[in-house]
């Protein structure tokens, strides 16, 4: 008899265990939300249609409500548009407009109430045409338009690209970043029609990771009470 009520004891036993381990296996998994369109740094030319915005769900539980925040005055994210949304999926079609940059993220909740915030992502919507009648222009870009750049036998090394802005008559702006703060979008890519958004800085001047062996092209915009402001395409070498 003690043998059998051992017996029991021990089945009792392995069966809570089990079902313990069910539950801790059947534990929603709740994680913030990936980002996959606009890509981080993304140039969108066309935007007469909207945007579709697209995320990834990294949580179990299907039952899931998004909020895509849209930053419509970067780098001030007081500005923002709110989109509710229950599937991975959102298109914007009326607060897209030309020539700005944005961010966006992707707020998650679940049927608990707890909330999961993604990254950031940045996106433009700038057509980077040349800028014919301008106020102010960019010039004299560093390096030169054309340069070899020694790479000193490193792979990768940290290059410092600089600028200037001349007026109307030529001369060369003084801009004091405290009191009349600039804001400049640095564009870089493998050719002309390949350029992407790789930082933004209230410079002007920025120090960027370059490759030996590789051409880079590149500009600038910035904003002025003119409108949007760019420079032309500039291009160096790196040996």
């Amino acid at each position: 008899m003690n043998f059998i009520y051992r017996f029991l004891a021990f089945f009792l036993l392995c069966f809570i265990l089990g079902c313990n381990e069910n539950q801790d296996n059947q534990q929603e998994v709740f994680k913030e939300a990936s980002l996959v369109y606009p890509t981080d740094g993304m140039n969108c030319q066309t935007i007469d249609q909207g945007i579709t915005f697209d995320w990834k769900s990294n949580s179990s539980n299907t039952s899931i409500d998004y909020t895509l925040k849209l930053y419509t005055d970067y780098p001030n994210m007081d500005s923002v548009l709110s989109y509710q949304t229950s599937v991975s999926e959102f298109t914007v079609q009326q607060d897209i407009e030309h020539n700005k940059i944005y961010a966006w993220e992707v707020v998650s909740k679940n049927t608990s109430g707890s909330e999961k915030i993604s990254d950031l992502n940045l996106f433009s919507s700038i057509s980077l045409q040349e800028d014919i009648d301008v106020s102010y222009k960019l010039i004299a870009p560093s390096p030169q338009t054309g340069t070899l750049v020694n790479s000193n036998g490193q792979t990768y090394q940290m290059l410092e690209l600089d600028w200037q802005i001349q007026d109307a008559s030529g001369q060369n702006m003084s801009f004091d970043n405290q009191t009349q703060p600039i804001y400049y979008n640095i564009y870089m890519g493998d050719s002309k029609d390949n350029l992407e958004l790789v930082n933004s800085t209230y410079g002007p001047g920025l120090s960027t990771s370059v490759m030996s062996e590789q051409t880079y092209f590149w500009r600038v915009a910035y904003q002025t009470e003119h409108g949007l402001r760019f420079s032309p395409i500039w291009v160096f070498t790196v040996n």
